[in-house]
């Protein structure tokens, strides 16, 4: 269990790093839950004028070892609060963006790989990146494919 740990605890590090990279800027919001306040810490890069990445860094306290990870949702907004309320709103709903990379510290290589072609993207509709990527995503997630650069053609 503790080498599980230690894997999860490096591949949260690196994921830190890699969003780092690509110039993700953290925002904190302060949450009520069960009363209790909650900082909650968000990343978000803004891809074009209306079109961002927010990524939710989660820490499950409640449980042992306190659980670490990284949720990545495209969000449609130029500003990163509207963002996080689009989260929130959605948690709520329990519904979510279509495009959205759930643990992502599990599967860098796939995220680096769409993060890298959301960026030479030259769309500014939403709708069309938030579909094209939602099945890029799935194919890369689900499939788990041999052959990532195949996919992405």
């Amino acid at each position: 269990m503790k080498q599980i740990k230690n894997i999860h605890n490096q591949q949260c590090v690196k994921t830190n790093s890699m969003l780092s990279l690509y110039g993700f800027v953290e925002e904190h919001e302060i949450v009520v839950r069960d009363g209790k306040k909650e900082d909650l810490r968000f990343l978000y890069l803004q891809l074009r004028q209306s079109v961002g990445l927010l990524v939710y860094n989660f820490c499950h306290t409640h449980i042992k070892d306190d659980l670490q990870g990284f949720d990545m949702y495209m969000y449609h907004s130029a500003n990163v609060k509207d963002a996080i309320y689009q989260y929130h709103g959605h948690k709520r709903t329990k519904g979510l963006p279509n495009f959205n990379l759930l643990s992502i510290q599990n599967h860098l290589e796939y995220t680096e790989l769409l993060i890298n072609k959301l960026l030479e993207e030259e769309s500014n509709d939403y709708f069309a990146l938030e579909s094209k990527y939602k099945r890029l995503s799935q194919d890369l997630y689900h499939n788990k494919t041999n052959n990532e650069t195949s996919v992405c053609e």
